[in-house]
């Protein structure tokens, strides 16, 4: 088996969303699969990120990370950035239901549809 990165630079700092070797991934913990993404947790960030497997393309699909060094963590309902999650760290994606689900430090366990 060969291992290759698919997201981001060992050893370089900070949060930034873009293709491959661009992306920043300061802590990220868990890791889930769905369909042709990957989805892992930013536990500083207090971010929810998709990497698409063909591109490396790499995104955040819940919460708002502050890329100036500080976090928007929190617990809010809502749609993608608009929602507020507190340093997450694991998740799983439902095949039946393509739900993915998620613990954080709110005490819950939430999921994205």
């Amino acid at each position: 088996f060969a291992v290759t990165t698919l997201a981001g630079t060992p050893g370089m700092a900070g949060y930034v969303d873009g293709v491959g070797a661009a992306v920043r991934v300061p802590r990220p913990r868990g890791i889930t699969a769905a369909g042709s993404s990957i989805y892992f947790c930013e536990f500083n960030a207090h971010t929810i990120r998709q990497v698409v497997t063909a591109t490396g393309a790499t995104s955040t699909v819940v919460g708002t990370a502050d890329t100036t060094g500080g976090s928007t963590g929190g617990y809010a309902e809502g749609v993608g950035t608009a929602a507020l999650i507190a340093s997450p760290w694991g998740i799983a994606y439902h095949f039946p239901t393509r739900t993915i689900f998620f613990s954080d430090a709110s005490r819950t366990i939430r999921r994205i549809q």
